[in-house]
């Protein structure tokens, strides 16, 4: 019988997440039961198929969701799809210093899967939980013949939602129109997607490639088919990038016979080797993106060298077979690289630490609400506790989920404002039915007294970083006469009162 593993993902989303999870579920399906659950996306445009999802049945659940998005999805999705589960998050990150406004994320996850060392290593700095690099599911395309255009083609392609300063089409511009002019025989196409949320930015892109005849913006969805036909027919690729953790577009246009010249920064680096030819050098600057991800105090990127790149550009050009042949070189070396890394070997040595779902000491991460709790409450003699609803309902739930994983038989009872998904998964249920902050005078003695009549060994409180409202909680909490308070963080830290 096959083991079976649960996938969150946008399917048929054609951006990097999207096509990181189809490939993912392409590798594995014939050694896997591999079940996948939609999460939709309304934001982004450009689907290439849809599912029907299926019923998450298995212990591990897999979510190709980044951080910036995981609290949202997992609101979206009933409690029990991830109550008593081993949860994981496939992630990239596109600079060498991670956003704290996204560490929060952690909390919602066990353990986090990368697929390059570049994301590895900005993440390990910080991460509470354990990272680990897998192999990198990537589908080889059908090399396409090459269609004559009438003239050279350079092509740029870029989603707004990605950032429009990270991706940098502007500096694509001025490399391309320094190298060229206005020769009519070379020709730049940038394509877009997303525009209509960005309206400023694609007026400035638009304003700047009319100011030559060969720059032409196409801003539409292409689905597969359509993206690896403009690829093939294309003969360099240019991503002038400033941040990156993967570049699925550049392995494409290597397989496509496209030659890419990108800077040399990011996650795509390590699958081509260090001699490449036409990487573009950069300095690392200040980072100003537009898009919020990227905003923090500690974030920097890679500013590429645009001498450099009209060097590159012009001389592919003028030695169009010597560069061919040059892709051919780094199309054998990615190639071997990425047969000789078994993404199923990695499974399956994942599948074997954690038992069909249940922690290994090897296994456990650093700061996992488990842990934790495992080492809590080992040697105690606790049979009673009182758990505060204070948090989004997703997080108590983990809670409650790792206490009993961690104790085993023992009695958990909810006391927080009436919630149906919460209440099946507690023995019993006291409700605060206020509204506002937790208030210990809006409280009716009588519950108090009932509550203290419990007599609970331990009270724990799920509660915010920023401790909004804590100390009220705190207040109310030792009125009910338990023996000891615990209070835990978004991050897995823990304040005993």
């Amino acid at each position: 019988m096959k083991k079976g593993l649960n996938l969150f993902a946008y399917w048929g989303k054609d951006f990097g997440m999207g096509k990181i999870a189809e490939y993912f579920y392409k590798t594995l399906k014939d050694k896997f039961d591999l079940k996948r659950i939609d999460v939709d996306l309304p934001t982004q445009s450009g689907r290439e198929y849809e599912i029907k999802s299926d019923r998450p049945v298995y212990d591990i659940n897999i979510y190709f969701i980044n951080a910036g998005g995981i609290k949202r999805a997992k609101s979206n999705l009933p409690p029990h799809y991830f109550y008593n589960k081993f949860e994981i998050g496939v992630w990239f990150w596109e600079l060498e210093e991670f956003n704290p406004k996204y560490s929060e994320a952690f909390s919602y996850l066990d353990e986090i899967w990368v697929f390059t060392d570049f994301v590895e290593k900005c993440l390990e700095k910080v991460s509470p939980v354990s990272v680990k690099k897998l192999c990198l599911p990537y589908k080889i395309p059908k090399i396409e013949e090459k269609k004559e255009e009438g003239y050279f083609k350079f092509l740029v392609v870029f989603d707004f939602f990605s950032d429009f300063e990270r991706k940098n089409p502007l500096g694509a511009i001025k490399v391309f129109r320094e190298a060229f002019g206005e020769n009519n025989d070379v020709r730049l196409i940038i394509k877009t997607l997303n525009s209509k949320s960005f309206p400023k930015y694609i007026n400035i892109l638009k304003n700047e490639a009319e100011k030559s005849k060969n720059i032409k913006i196409i801003d539409e969805f292409w689905n597969r088919e359509k993206f690896y036909k403009e690829m093939s027919s294309s003969n360099v690729y240019i991503s002038l990038h400033r941040g990156e953790g993967l570049g699925l577009n550049i392995l494409d246009s290597v397989f496509l016979n496209t030659i890419p010249v990108i800077t040399k920064y990011g996650g795509i680096v390590e699958f081509l080797p260090e001699n490449y030819r036409f990487f573009i050098p950069y300095k690392i600057v200040k980072a100003k993106p537009v898009v919020s991800a990227y905003s923090f105090e500690e974030a920097r990127w890679a500013d590429p060298e645009i001498d450099e790149a009209v060097k590159i550009i012009k001389f592919i050009y003028y030695n169009y077979e010597t560069a061919l042949e040059e892709n051919e070189r780094i199309r054998k070396y990615i190639k071997d690289k990425i047969k000789s890394c078994s993404l199923y070997r990695n499974i399956e040595e994942i599948l074997e630490e954690l038992k069909g779902g249940h922690l290994t000491k090897k296994t456990i991460p650093k700061k996992n609400i488990y842990t934790i709790f495992k080492e809590f409450l080992d040697g105690r003699k606790t049979q009673k506790i009182l758990v505060f609803s204070s948090a989004p309902e997703e997080r108590v739930l983990r809670v409650i989920d790792s206490i009993k994983r961690a104790k085993g038989d023992i009695r958990i009872d909810l006391f927080g404002r009436k919630n149906r998904k919460l209440i099946e998964f507690s023995d019993n249920f006291f409700e605060y039915s206020k509204e506002g902050f937790y208030d210990l005078m809006k409280i009716n003695n009588d519950l108090i007294q009932r509550i203290k009549v419990e007599k609970y060994d331990i009270v724990i409180i799920p509660y915010n970083n920023s401790g909004e409202g804590y100390e009220n909680i705190i207040e109310i909490a030792r009125e009910f006469d338990a023996r000891v308070i615990v209070g835990i963080t978004n991050n897995n830290d823990i304040k005993i009162k």
